[in-house]
């Protein structure tokens, strides 16, 4: 796992990305997210997953939300690099996933630069985790991500 603490340098990110979140649901700027995630594989066959700095404080796969006419894969290269440190070359769709307030693009990824390191303010942790972990992940990263790594060489798949 490669971790670090948070420090007051991350309060300001953090809170500016709580309070347009807010701001948005507040004044139904937005009434669905849209989003993109990110499936990166190391040569092992190992998923990296992040661990967001802000309640819940789950571990997921690196991505978020789309900026106002970003592309999903435009979107996805910026929100994976802000979290991990990482530049990917965007793959395959593997499933659109799809919930009462967000939908979400996952794409199979690929890493081409950078250095794994936790993106300040927002990811506390990075973590690989092996096929075999999978199970051991909370049930909404874990239906995810067993319904992505299956479509892998497949079509895209809808999960809703």
């Amino acid at each position: 796992m490669i971790g670090r603490r948070l420090t007051l340098r991350d309060v300001p990110g953090v809170s500016v990305s709580i309070l347009r979140h807010a701001a948005a649901l507040l004044t139904r700027s937005y009434q669905r997210t849209v989003g993109a995630l990110a499936v990166i594989r190391d040569d092992d066959g190992r998923v990296l997953l992040v661990r967001t700095a802000y309640p819940p404080r789950l571990w997921n796969l690196p991505g978020g939300r789309l900026e106002r006419g970003e592309t999903p894969g435009g979107g996805l290269r910026r929100e994976v690099r802000e979290e991990t440190g990482l530049d990917v070359a965007v793959g395959d769709l593997l499933l659109v996933h799809v919930r009462a307030a967000a939908v979400s693009f996952v794409f199979d990824c690929r890493i081409i630069g950078g250095r794994p390191e936790p993106g300040a303010g927002e990811i506390r942790a990075l973590r690989w985790v092996s096929p075999d972990q999978i199970e051991q992940l909370s049930a909404p990263v874990r239906l995810t991500l067993r319904a992505a790594l299956g479509a892998i060489g497949d079509r895209p798949r809808h999960l809703f």
